[in-house]
């Protein structure tokens, strides 16, 4: 009687311990899960705040190019328009070395074209 006492005992400790180790791995797995799960979206995260300070900071950049570049061409407008009313008539190489001192201060543009009215560059 006592040693079926004792294998009843030993039987259902062994189920216990049993029960109790996959509840234990379940609970981790789980943990685990979670803990990748969110990390992922830290990561996404992280990674869309970058991409959103980057095309800002692009913007930025390109928007402070155009405004100089537009200051560059307003400025050789006033130029030419200066030279049309003093004299009547565009000097190429006089404009010419007018327009090309404005392009070097702007390290944007590669080259400025002045055409005239019948779309030749002069």
């Amino acid at each position: 009687m006592i040693e079926r006492l004792q294998t009843n005992i030993a039987k259902n400790f062994g189920l216990w311990l049993l029960c109790s180790l996959v509840f234990f791995d379940a609970l981790f797995v789980l943990g685990a899960a979670s803990a990748l799960v969110n990390g992922r979206a830290s990561y996404e995260s992280k990674a869309q705040t970058g991409t959103q300070n980057l095309a800002l900071a692009l913007d930025q950049s390109m928007t402070a190019s155009a405004e100089k570049v537009d200051l560059t061409l307003k400025a050789v407008i006033d130029v030419l328009e200066d030279q049309l009313r003093e004299t009547g008539h565009l000097d190429a190489q006089r404009a010419n070395s007018k327009i090309e001192s404005h392009r070097l201060r702007v390290a944007e543009l590669a080259s400025i074209l002045v055409a005239n009215a019948k779309g030749q560059i002069i």
